[in-house]
Order: structure tokens, then sequence, then C-alpha cells
């Protein structure tokens, strides 16, 4: 298991080739428009073309859509992916993209693209595993749990408004991060806490000297 020891100066690998190669395929939109028809997630084509669930993933809209969710990644998955490792942590992305993308499927049958459902799969997921974490939000600090909270209730709540916006993929991303979490705290966590607790203590070794 991976430990996250504070800042360090070298980006995580994962979260490194995710933003690098999201924004190549942001650029190659600009020369290939078609990219966005040929790849976009389609509700109704998800059966027939599976792929358009991780495909959807990599495109993006415009310059501040890429730009919202590239600088999510770098902090919040940096962060994360210190703490359970590069592999658990592609799973993370992945699985929170793939899912929040049948969410949002769901919802509505207008297509979509954007990574914001796996980011805020990397938001809900450090949140259960740091929860007094603090954060800002529009400049003001609160721990990340509370903040995290905040966004779940919010993009459930606007989940069937018509402002073009995948609240449905958001939440439903949040929502396996959030398992997740609770999986790895239960899972790894409680063995950490049970190996403090077992290993002997300078008092216990001492009463056994004597």
């Amino acid at each position: 298991m991976s430990e996250y020891t504070g800042m360090e100066v070298n980006i995580p690998k994962a979260t490194g080739m995710l933003v690098a190669l999201t924004t190549a395929v942001f650029a190659a939109e600009a020369i290939f428009p078609s990219l966005v028809d040929r790849f976009a997630l389609v509700p109704s084509l998800v059966p027939q073309e599976p792929w358009l669930l991780v495909t959807h993933l990599f495109l993006h809209a415009n310059a501040m859509h890429i730009f919202g969710n590239m600088f999510a990644l770098f902090i919040f998955g940096s962060y994360l992916e210190r703490i359970i490792g590069e592999k658990r942590f592609l799973a993370l992305y992945f699985s929170s993209g793939i899912l929040a993308g049948l969410g949002q499927g769901f919802s509505s049958s207008v297509p979509s693209i954007g990574a914001s459902g796996a980011v805020f799969g990397v938001i809900g997921m450090l949140a259960i595993l740091t929860p007094r974490q603090i954060i800002y939000v529009y400049f003001a600090p609160m721990p990340m749990i509370v903040a995290a909270a905040g966004f779940m209730i919010w993009e459930y709540l606007l989940i069937n408004s018509p402002d073009n916006i995948g609240h449905a993929a958001h939440f439903t991303g949040e929502a396996v991060g959030v398992l997740c979490g609770l999986y790895w705290r239960w899972k790894y966590m409680r063995t950490e806490e049970n190996e403090e607790t077992d290993r002997p203590t300078e008092e216990d070794a001492e009463a056994t000297l004597e």
C-alpha cells in the first residue's frame, strides 16, 4: 500500500499520463473535429459500441471544459494516487468514468463527452480517505468531506435540469468513488489500525524484560 508523505515535486505516473493523453486528444479534436461525433457517448449506441463508455472520457467541448477537469484531476488525482497506488487509481478512475457514463445515459439520450464523471469519482474516494483535509471551494476553506457532500447534493438536485451539463454523470461518478473509499477504509485502514493496536508498546517490552 502506498503512503502519502507530504508534497512531492513529481506528478504521479497515472495522473500525469491521463492529463497528458486527454490534453493530446483535445488538441487532436481541433485537427479532426469528427472525433467528437465518432467517439462521444451516445446512449443508444452503447450496446453495439461499448468502447464509447471509455472514449468519451478523453473528449471535451472547449478549453474551459478540459481545463476544469484536468486541473481537478491534477490536484485531487495526484493526492489520491499517492495513497492508493497507480493500478488502483486507474481502476477507480475508469470504473467511475464508465459507470458515470451509464448513469448519464439512463437520465438522458443526449450524447455526452468529458472526464468529469471520473474526476468526481476521484473526489468521492479522496473525501472518504481524507475527510478532514481542507480544500478551497470558491475561496472558502472547508473539509474535504463537507465539500464532497455538497457536490453530491447539488448534482443530484440538478440531474433533470436543462443546462447541458452531465449532472447524473457527476453524481454517479462521485457515488462510485465514495463506495470505493468506504471499501478501502474497511479493508486496508482497519487492518492498519489493528496492527497498530496489536503492536507491543515500550511499556509492554519493559514488563516482558522484568
